[in-house]
């Protein structure tokens, strides 16, 4: 079809295929010791389909000290490597990493806060790295439960510390999230390591208050990036008809989950099958190419010297990183000073966005990248490897 004269638009169309893109998907999941420095183990492990890794950094070895110079220097070398393989980092300490918190946490609270104000540190350091910061130390896995410091006043003590780091903070909970108070660059957030488990999500949600629990979880995941482990328990899952896993996946904005973690839950979701937009698929399908976000291209209109380009956010959540759209020729070169921001676009609609051409011959593709790392952002259409969106030719 062409349009005003010139301009011939290509047929849009949404492939369904997985993309990885950065802050969003599944992530892996390490263990990080800071009195193992042996970096060779991450190398076994296969991270070129996911964008996120999460670091669980087990400090029990420092529980009756301060987190000295080596330890440091054994974090720092374990966040570079994974930096260094193009990984966004959720990140989380913790002085415990298999269900022994009230065994592994210092005796002394003093203790805890001398390491939350000295981690704080360190997570400034590359906060420009970190989708996500999960929990306060304390704990089974610093999940903030199993603990003798589980109380509020130590909870918001420890949260204060980390605070100095300004990044916001995810915990396990909403009682737990509504006792800490918001700082000028740091929020407290959510994460949930017991989706669709039950017992009503294994403690996330107070069974008094559940209504008032599920409500700020739809607040606050609609604002900042939700996500954790889907666990498959007793089955609690096949009570669910596939609709309704869906939808709970969008009210609650899901933006990451473990890929390992549960595999009887995958295995379940893959065998159940389900229809998105007249496209067939299961459920697990459907989940791995709409967690976070999903940008497509709808449509492009040339009119009057203007190319309008239709954004859609298909998946479930906005984007938490900076998303950056333009035009651009086969070989990459910019046609025209036009950028737009698209992170914002809300699940579910489309906006548009006006391009000027500088020039008006040859083929226009449309491309996406994140302003503060400059990583390539892929449509959910079809695209080259660089992510160019073929958007017609004059």
């Amino acid at each position: 079809m062409i349009f005003g004269k010139r301009f011939r638009q290509e047929t849009m169309v949404d492939t369904h295929d997985i993309r990885v893109n950065p802050g969003r998907g599944f992530y892996k999941l390490f263990y990080i010791e800071p009195d193992d420095p042996d970096i060779g183990k991450y190398e076994w492990v296969d991270i070129s389909q996911v964008s996120l890794v999460l670091l669980v950094v087990d400090i029990a070895c420092a529980r009756n000290r301060s987190v000295n110079d080596a330890d440091m220097d054994v974090i720092r070398s374990a966040f570079d490597y994974f930096i260094k393989q193009g990984k966004r980092l959720i990140l989380r300490f913790s002085y415990d990493h298999d269900g022994r918190g009230m065994m592994r946490e210092p005796d002394r609270f003093a203790q805890v806060l001398e390491h939350a104000a000295a981690l704080a540190g360190l997570i400034r350091e590359y906060k420009d790295h970190i989708f996500v910061y999960q929990g306060l130390l304390v704990g089974d896995w610093g999940e903030m439960h199993s603990t003798k410091y589980a109380d509020g006043s130590f909870l918001e003590k420890i949260y204060d510390a980390l605070s100095e780091a300004g990044v916001d903070i995810a915990v396990r909970k909403p009682a737990q999230q509504g006792l800490l108070p918001a700082r000028t660059d740091v929020r407290p957030i959510l994460f949930n390591d017991g989706l669709l488990a039950d017992e009503i999500e294994l403690g996330t949600i107070r069974s008094d208050r559940m209504e008032a629990d599920e409500q700020a979880i739809y607040d606050i995941s609609g604002q900042s990036p939700y996500g954790g482990e889907m666990v498959y328990g007793s089955g609690y899952i096949k009570g669910f008809k596939p609709d309704d896993v869906a939808e709970m996946m969008k009210k609650r904005h899901i933006t990451y989950l473990n890929m390992d973690y549960d595999t009887a839950m995958y295995d379940h979701l893959r065998s159940v099958n389900f229809t998105d937009e007249g496209f067939r698929t299961d459920v697990f399908s459907y989940l791995s190419v709409n967690l976070g976000y999903r940008f497509a291209v709808k449509k492009v209109l040339y009119r009057q010297k203007k190319l309008t380009v239709y954004v859609t956010n298909k998946g479930f959540s906005k984007a938490y990183v900076p998303v950056e759209m333009r035009l651009v020729s086969k070989n990459g070169e910019s046609l025209g000073m036009d950028r737009y921001i698209i992170s914002d676009i809300i699940p579910g609609e489309t906006e548009c966005f006006s391009f000027v051409p500088e020039t008006e011959s040859g083929e226009v593709y449309i491309c996406a990248n994140t302003t503060d790392l400059g990583e390539k952002v892929f449509f959910s259409n079809p695209c080259d490897e660089n992510g160019y969106v073929f958007a017609g030719s004059f």
